[in-house]
Order: C-alpha cells, then sequence, then structure tokens
C-alpha cells in the first residue's frame, strides 16, 4: 500500500480509539489481520513488477561483484567463465524473485530486524562468492569460456558503478512515507542519507572480499 492509504486506515484506528476510549488492539485486535480483512487492493506503485523494477540496481551490484571477485587473485591472463559460475549468476537472478515472492514476510524482517537482515544478506553474498572461488580451485567445475582479466574486472566494475548509481537514484528520489489526511499531521520525512543502506553495502562487500581473497 502507499504511505497515503496506509496513513488514512491509521487515522480511523486512532480516531476510532480517541471516542470509544478503547485501545488499538481491543477494539481491532491483531494489526497483521486486521490490515488484510481491510480488503486493500494493491497500487501499481506497489505491484510485483514496480518491486522486482526496484531490485533492478541491487541484480546489477550482483553481478558486477561476481565478475570482480572471478578475477581475484590477479594471477593468470584469462578468467574462466565456469559453470560454477554460471551457476552463481543463476541464483543472484533468482533472488529478486524470491524476495518479491516472498513479500510480506520479508518487508516484516526487514523492518523488525534491520540489523539482522543485513548481517544475514553479507553473510550470504559472502559465501556465494567464496564458494564460487573455491570450487574453482578444488576443480569441481569445468570452463565453458574464457575471457580477458582485465575486460571482466572492467565489467563488474561498470555494472558495480551502475547499479550503485541507479540505487542512489531511487533512494534519493521522494519517499513514500505513510502520512495522514489531517493536515499537518505528516511523519518526518526519513533521513537523506537512508539510501546508503541500499546502494553501499554490496560494493563494500565486494571490495572486503576482494582484499581477503588476495591475501588468501
Amino acid at each position: 500500500m502507499s504511505g497515503e492509504r496506509i496513513g488514512a486506515a491509521l487515522a480511523e484506528v486512532e480516531a476510532h480509539v480517541v471516542d470509544s476510549g478503547q485501545n488499538a488492539d481491543e477494539a481491532f485486535g491483531d494489526p497483521v489481520e486486521y490490515a488484510r480483512s481491510l480488503g486493500l487492493t494493491p497500487e501499481p506503485e506497489q505491484s510485483r513488477a514496480a518491486t522486482l523494477k526496484a531490485v533492478a540496481p541491487t541484480l546489477i551490484q550482483l553481478f558486477g561483484l561476481i565478475a570482480v571477485i572471478a578475477t581475484v587473485p590477479w594471477s593468470a591472463d584469462a578468467v574462466g567463465v565456469t559453470t560454477t559460475l554460471l551457476t552463481g549468476l543463476a541464483v543472484a537472478a533468482l533472488l529478486p524473485v524470491v524476495v518479491v515472492a516472498l513479500g510480506d514476510r520479508v518487508l516484516r524482517a526487514i523492518v523488525e530486524r534491520p540489523v539482522v537482515v543485513f548481517g544475514v544478506t553479507m553473510l550470504g553474498l559472502g559465501a556465494l562468492a567464496a564458494g564460487l572461488v573455491a570450487a574453482g580451485r578444488l576443480g569441481l567445475d569445468r570452463t565453458v569460456v574464457e575471457l580477458p582479466r582485465p575486460a571482466t574486472a572492467l565489467i563488474g566494475l561498470v555494472a558495480l558503478a551502475i547499479g550503485t548509481w541507479m540505487a542512489v537514484r531511487a533512494g534519493a528520489a521522494e519517499p513514500d512515507v505513510v502520512s495522514s489526511p489531517v493536515p499537518g499531521s505528516r511523519l518526518p520525512r526519513p533521513g537523506v542519507r537512508h539510501w546508503v543502506w541500499t546502494a553501499l553495502p554490496i560494493p563494500a562487500a565486494t571490495l572486503l572480499l576482494a582484499v581477503l581473497l588476495w591475501l588468501i
């Protein structure tokens, strides 16, 4: 739902609570069940297609991460595009689909435990990248095609830059805040730096993993 429609629903709850003297739990029960009972239809801006479009920058960043990590350490002229690497790319491509499919549960986890979700995301990215490198070194996959290492690194860095720019641009847009229909009661806007949490984690993880792999 849009922030405006959420605010309108909350305003109705607040008005009833003020008039009746009941608390919200007594009057309306479980908030999740009450929200679902309203039967509100999703708006285009909050549709699954719009959500997939919104996570496109992250998908591009993940591609850049894998491409950059594949070139570390800088010990050969070519990078083999292996079955393991292609599998990693396929997994990265499916992540947005999984997130959108889970919908409510993912959003609720982000809202209630943002630090945990951030940590799990970073661990997952690290495990994916480390698994790809380990499989390659153990000879568990086969090379499909070879690409020049500088070109592969450049492609990865360009993908990271494009994905980060898209994420920063999207994060800098007017946020969809929860607003009340009562004049002057709009909630404070989120800080202008809130895009940092969506735009920078993957580039930071890429740098960290590249350094660790170089040292190993």
